[in-house]
């Protein structure tokens, strides 16, 4: 028999919503009436990772995760605002930066994703 090491759900209970998640959110806001839970990661391996994760929220279902994630390419890294739509095969990506953006500069986009204002910058199929 295998362990699994993976971490343990529990109740998380903030300003606007309470859901089990696995990890402790670093914030919480709204846009209009949509909840977003932030959570940020040191993690990842090989040549990709992610560094945050916004779970959007609307009448307490979770419709959507935007992420940012970095990537090494020939020892260059590059970090980018992006979501996958594996329904639709798509695999959409925001914002890219040259350098480690800081969260709040992140936070500052997500109003427009949710909204869908801002326009991917690239999109492709799978």
């Amino acid at each position: 028999m295998l362990a699994v090491c993976a971490p343990k759900p529990f109740l998380y209970q903030g300003k606007y919503i309470s859901m089990n998640v696995t990890h402790t959110p670093i914030d919480e806001f709204l846009v209009d009436s949509t909840v977003v839970i932030a959570f940020g990661f040191r993690g990842g391996t090989g040549w990709t990772g992610t560094i945050y994760q916004f779970a959007v929220i609307q009448n307490g279902t979770q419709v959507r995760t935007i992420e940012v994630e970095w990537l090494d390419i020939y020892n260059r890294r590059t970090y980018s605002i992006e979501e996958d739509f594996p329904a639709k095969n798509t695999y959409l990506i925001y914002k890219i930066f040259e350098t480690k953006p800081a969260y709040e500069e992140v936070k500052g986009f997500i109003p427009g994703i949710v909204k869908g204002k801002m326009i991917p910058t690239i999109r492709t199929n799978y």
